[in-house]
């Protein structure tokens, strides 16, 4: 190599080096980015490897370990694989539960929820659906999924963003980024370990792990595809659930102090009350962003899980099923229960 090719080398080197700096810089989604980007963790050169083909050697679209896209996902995050968030529990949509491998402490598991083992032969009530044979139209919404239905990468991007959990940027129809990063609008309790291991993914990704600030465009980001869902919602008397709002009155009183009428410590359990569901905090910090007061907010993930959960519509608690439980959540801010 002469004088001249070494030096453009040493130049390309540097600024590949500063790209990817930069790019660690910017890129906030835990895993699959920066120091946690491993392309060997989904992609194979050649079919094959150490004795392992896939798809009998000839290989899968785009050199992936799997026939699509949401079944390499589910590879590792089934459970299957320990140092990834499970997200799978062992009911169906016929009989849904929340069992699932890794031991979340919360009631309410890990924070993203989880779809049930039937999750691709099976549609659901209680998630996003990634089993249809045509597309799909949000409800409430504009969006449409592709031919083959929803898949993992119409939330997330597995090469990473900006984003908390490697959210799109433009998930939906809105043609503008909306920024849901950690370290502005969400706040961990612990930093993520990388690289992964079992006893801390299940720390990290559990429900109670997570603050979010009340600027912290959740319900931007879920409105680009259920563009209708709040239309009325600011109306007097409002004709749809608000969000973004606080706990205040009367109503913020009984929400701080955390007993009564809609509180209680399981869910599901045939006893009346639930944990206290998540809320939004103005603050910089996880301590500050989970803090209680009346000035905590109401947003879309006070009352669902983003994957599915083990009621109707992604709900924390069974509000479409009934039984003690039934209007608990609601309890816990309007106190209608008393």
């Amino acid at each position: 190599m002469t004088t001249t090719n070494k030096s453009i080398a040493a130049l390309l080197a540097c600024l590949v080096g500063a790209t990817l700096m930069l790019g660690g810089v910017a890129l906030a989604g835990d895993y699959h980015q920066g120091s946690g980007l491993h392309c060997t963790d989904c992609h194979i050169m050649h079919a094959s490897k150490d004795g392992t083909t896939y798809n009998s050697g000839t290989g899968y679209d785009n050199l992936l370990k799997a026939a699509s896209a949401t079944a390499l996902c589910m590879q590792c995050h089934d459970g299957a694989d320990a140092t990834a968030p499970d997200i799978v529990a062992t009911g169906t949509a016929a009989a849904p539960n929340d069992t699932l491998g890794t031991a979340y402490a919360s009631k309410y598991k890990n924070s993203g929820g989880y779809f049930q083992s039937d999750y691709g032969s099976a549609q659901s009530g209680e998630g996003h659906d990634l089993y249809a044979t045509s597309a799909l139209t949000a409800i409430q919404g504009t969006w449409t999924s592709g031919t083959d239905g929803m898949v993992c990468a119409d939330c997330h991007d597995p090469h990473g963003t900006a984003n908390y959990r490697n959210l799109l940027l433009q998930p939906g129809t809105g043609g503008v980024d909306i920024s849901v990063r950690s370290g502005t609008e969400v706040y961990l309790r612990e930093a993520i370990t990388i690289p992964p291991t079992a006893a801390a993914t299940a720390i990290h990704y559990d429900t109670s792990a997570v603050g979010f600030d009340d600027v912290n465009h959740v319900v931007d980001w879920c409105l680009d595809c259920h563009t209708n869902i709040t239309t009325g919602s600011g109306d007097t008397p409002p004709k749809k659930h608000p969000q973004d709002v606080a706990v205040s009155g009367a109503e913020g009183s009984h929400w701080t102090g955390g007993t009564g009428s809609g509180f209680g410590t399981d869910v599901g359990d045939e006893s009346s009350g639930i944990p206290r569901i998540r809320f939004a905090q103005d603050g910089a910090s996880y301590a500050a962003t989970t803090t209680v007061a009346d000035t905590n907010q109401v947003f879309c993930l006070s009352c669902h899980k983003t994957h599915g959960s083990r009621y109707d519509s992604t709900a924390l608690w069974p509000y479409y099923e009934g039984g003690a439980d039934q209007t608990s959540a609601c309890d816990q801010c309007h106190n209608k229960g008393a």
